[in-house]
């Protein structure tokens, strides 16, 4: 009975070793979690413990773990393994006896379970089967590793764990050690990646639960321009140039939010001063040295350190400059590649003086600003495209939404968030644009009601200098009530506005109500009466909400009785359904922005799953309501941004799609409300 189960042991490790080679050799268009990946573990302790810095490692395997030579038949249960090195050499030392170098082992186990590294007071988990290669001189330590987890865990590992309002920059991080991998982005020549920064950071499995790559994920067909990633950026990241490259496929990019003027990766200022001679010895070991005083710059436009001597002019890439000088000096002393170069004289001698930000090679995804953005509520597609211009997202084959999609719904009366697309996007911050005419209408209904029956004729173009040169429909809205241009969002309508709402009564009505609901948001200064149309009709992107400062505004002007007293009784105050959100917010829905059949614009993945379901409009009885809005937004560049605002009898939703209008984003939030019709 003993062989016999030994024996089907036997079969299935073998089996499962067959299906992993199977897999390894996954095509990159096959579903995320099909592939798997080799992964060179321990390199770096092996080392050390050559060094003598280490004295032992230890494995610990499950008790379905069997030892394997490979090419010989025999094989054996192992409970544990030891790593020592003698005389230089090393030996593995398990029940099954001491294997010197060179060696060829194999430990796997018939139900994918891990094993654990014992690493002085830490311990490691890596998944099953794991191979050893001794050569005595290289010695691998090889496992195998499902794509998905090993994206998540490596991410893992470069960010450390992070908080629940950090995670879009982690997830965006494992998006693209996942496509590194199916770019072929690997230099190994018996496995994938090995667990240094050269690839990337591995410490075993970290990640918690299922770590199944989302639906949406970069597309990599075609693309040129390697995906690399390091810490710190210091404001700005840099081309391949950096490494010596002369035709760059990786655009450096500002690491900023444009608008605002805020750095997202600013805070790590570092300072080097070094003698010339010292400089000239670590640039030329060799002994072949410029002649008499040297002259060194950084030319920032062509991306090298250049250096004159009177003989000649020497040319270092930055990033091979900086490791020339840390390889002896230490792996931190140039800390990025992010510096200015002043040339001193300190004591009589001269000096280099560098002067930088940053952490790392600064080329493509900055780790640091990317916390950042989804600290500010930017999800993980808009952290990538911050950092990757252009690039491209393709669905898995199960994505019905559309990665340029950001939302939360909740609970009218209470205030719970029910769903959202990611949980930090209640801090992101978007210009109000058309959502803007809200605060007007609400102005003219509490102050001014004489102007509820004010009319205007939008012929498309202004007739008015003062007004913007266009309504956002060339063609016009026609004459219309507050209402009806509230429900059709007409730019002219409410600019023209500015000759009977005082700017300064408005300013202040909105200052208290501000106050009242605690939104943390302010109007520009309006020096004169064009810009003050500009504010009434919606175009003055100055004026930016937080999403929940929208949801506050939201449960404000529903109709739904809330459980907080202090809402109620501000709504009283300012009679606020009988006069908005009864007519033209529901219009929107009806006969407004939001309705009819849905017009494409944009990006075509925002607005094709629409066209293979028909969303309603109106709904049950006419109960939904909203506002519409398309703004100009973004980080280092700009785009599009549709904006929706609305809910109905339960709930409320506010919702952001990158690359599109605000059309497309109320379709959008008909159909994340579950008002669809197949």
């Amino acid at each position: 009975m003993s062989i016999l189960r030994h024996r089907w042991r036997r079969i299935a490790s073998t089996s499962l070793l067959l299906i992993t080679l199977l897999c390894t050799g996954a095509p990159a268009d096959g579903l995320p979690d099909t592939a798997f990946v080799t992964i060179n573990i321990l390199s770096k302790h092996i080392r050390l413990l050559r060094e003598g810095s280490y004295e032992r490692i230890g494995m610990r395997f499950p008790p379905a773990a069997v030892l394997e030579e490979m090419g010989d038949k025999s094989w054996e249960t192992v409970n544990s393994l030891e790593i020592r090195c003698e005389n230089g050499v090393l030996k593995l030392t398990t029940g099954a006896g001491d294997f010197y170098e060179p060696f060829n082992l194999r430990i796997s186990a018939t139900d994918g379970s891990v094993f654990t590294v014992i690493l002085g007071d830490e311990k490691r988990c890596y998944p099953l089967p794991v191979v050893f290669r001794g050569s005595g001189e290289t010695v691998e330590v090889i496992v195998t590793e499902g794509l998905s987890r090993y994206a998540a865990d490596a991410a893992t590992a470069e960010y450390g764990m992070l908080p629940g309002e950090s995670r879009e920059a982690l997830h965006a991080l494992t998006l693209i050690i996942a496509a590194r991998y199916h770019m072929k982005e690997r230099s190994h020549r018996t496995f994938d990646f090995c667990d240094l920064t050269h690839c990337q950071v591995y410490r075993g499995r970290m990640a918690k639960g299922r770590t199944p790559l989302p639906d949406w994920q970069i597309d990599v067909r075609g693309r040129e321009a390697p995906l690399l990633f390091h810490s710190r950026c210091g404001g700005r990241t840099f081309d391949e140039r950096i490494f010596g490259s002369s035709v760059p496929k990786v655009k450096g990019v500002r690491d900023w939010i444009s608008d605002e003027g805020v750095y997202l990766c600013r805070d790590t200022r570092w300072e080097r001063e070094i003698g010339e001679q010292e400089m000239v010895a670590l640039l030329f070991p060799d002994g072949t040295q410029p002649r008499g005083p040297v002259n060194c710059v950084y030319d920032r436009k062509r991306l090298r350190i250049i250096l004159r001597g009177e003989n000649r002019q020497w040319e270092f890439p930055p990033e091979d400059f900086r490791l020339r000088m840390n390889r002896i000096r230490g792996w931190s002393y140039i800390r990025s590649n992010n510096y200015t170069i002043k040339q001193i004289v300190r004591d009589g001698e001269r000096c280099l003086l560098l002067r930088g930000y940053g952490l790392g090679h600064g080329v493509g995804f900055c780790q640091h600003g990317a916390l950042a953005l989804a600290q500010r509520g930017y999800s993980r597609y808009e952290i990538i495209e911050h950092y990757f211009p252009g690039i491209r997202f393709r669905n898995s084959g199960k994505a019905r939404s559309t990665p340029y999609l950001s939302y939360v719904i909740f609970d009218l009366s209470s205030g719970r968030i029910v769903k959202c697309s990611h949980r930090q996007v209640i801090e992101r911050r978007i210009p109000a644009g058309s959502l803007f005419k809200i605060l007007v209408s609400l102005c003219i209904a509490h102050e001014r009601r004489d102007l509820m029956d004010y009319r205007f004729h939008c012929r498309g173009t202004r007739e008015d200098p003062t007004l913007p040169e266009r309504c956002w429909d060339p063609h016009g809205h026609g004459e219309n009530d507050l209402v009806t241009a509230l429900s059709l969002s007409c730019n002219l309508y409410f600019a023209s506005l500015y000759r009977h709402l005082s700017c300064r009564r408005f300013c202040s009505f909105c200052k208290k109500l501000f106050t009242l609901l605690e939104i943390q948001a302010k109007l520009p200064p309006v020096r004169n009466d064009a810009e003050c149309a500009r504010l009434y009709a919606g175009l003055d992107f100055r004026v930016t909400f937080y999403v929940r400062d929208l949801v506050k505004l939201i449960r404000f002007i529903t109709p739904v009785h809330t459980d907080e007293r202090r809402i109620e009784r501000i709504k009283r105050l300012y009679a606020v359904e009988r006069d908005l959100t009864g007519a033209g917010l529901r219009d929107v829905l009806v006969k407004g922005t939001a309705s009819g059949e849905i017009k494409p614009y944009g990006a075509r993945i925002n607005y094709l799953p629409l066209l293979e379901k028909r969303v309603s409009d109106a709904g049950e009885g006419g109960k939904r309501w909203g506002k519409t809005s398309t703004v100009v937004a973004g980080t280092n560049s700009k785009h599009s941004y549709g904006i929706f605002i609305g809910g109905d009898d339960e709930k409320g939703i506010v919702v952001l799609l990158r690359r599109g209008n605000g059309h497309l984003a109320a379709k959008w939030a008909m159909l994340l409300m579950g008002k669809t019709e197949e």
